[in-house]
Formats: structure tokens, sequence, C-alpha cells
């Protein structure tokens, strides 16, 4: 009796830092929720969350490694016109392909001094990702506020 053995083997090519994956993408690379086609673009969060102060929220992107080095994570609380540094100069690291995938935790409440959150009630933010020292031009914002909750 012969036997015939099919063997499969599934590969995950993997980045320096995880982030979600589509998997019904072609190449299996995130998915943004900013357009596609810029030098950053924004994964998670997406907008319209309510966190709280003192809790933790993976920020991911994708972002071209040939074109930016380094990005900074900022926080707005007046609807855009102003940003604050939540988190500086986060090297951009990967060996595959142009794009690479990265996340960096938030830890909601650790830039209280600096965002003048409400302690009675909630603070919208708006958030995005910069290339670092330039990031008025180029970023990816999340489309619509995060409520920030004592």
């Amino acid at each position: 009796m012969n036997f015939t053995k099919i063997i499969c083997v599934l590969v995950l090519t993997c980045f320096s830092f995880s982030c979600k994956e589509d998997p019904a993408s072609p190449d299996n690379a995130c998915t943004p929720i900013t357009s596609a086609g810029q030098d950053i673009e924004l994964i998670n969060p997406i907008g319209g969350e309510t966190v709280k102060q003192g809790s933790t929220v993976k920020v991911q992107w994708k972002v071209n490694k040939n074109k930016i080095s380094s990005v900074v994570i900022q926080l707005s609380t007046d609807n855009k016109k102003n940003w604050k540094d939540v988190v500086q100069r986060i090297a951009v690291n990967g060996n595959d392909g142009e794009f690479v995938c990265m996340e960096e935790n938030w830890n909601v409440g650790s830039e209280y001094e600096t965002i003048g959150y409400s302690t009675t009630g909630e603070t919208k933010v708006f958030l995005r990702v910069g290339k670092y020292g330039e990031a008025n031009s180029v970023n990816a914002t999340t489309p619509s506020t995060i409520s920030v909750v004592p």
C-alpha cells in the first residue's frame, strides 16, 4: 500500500514590532485607518474610544522606513490647533520591504501636567504619529477624538 504525505508549512513574516495584520491582504500587511499611500499610516487607535487615565493604549502605525527615520506621538486637546508630545523620537526599524509596522504604548495620564486633563469629566483628544521634526507636515491623525476620563 502506497502512502502520500502532504506537508504544508505556513510562514509568517514578522517585523521588528508586531501590529494588527489583515489576513485578506495579499502581502499580510498592516491595515491602516488613514489614507493609503502616505509615508505614515495610523492603525490604532482609530478615534471614538474612551480610555481611563492610568491605562495603557497600544498605538500602532505603518511607516515608510526609506523616508522616515524616527517618529513622535502627539496629542491635541484643542481640535488639532496645538500638539504636545506624548512619546518622543521613536526610531524606525525593520528589515523587510519599504513599509514596516510599529507600535508603542501610550501610558494615558503620564503626560497629565503637559496636557491638563479634566479631573471631573472627559477630555477629548486627537492623537497623531508624525515624522520627528516635521510632524506638522508629515503625519497620520485619528479621524475623530479619543475621550480620556479620570
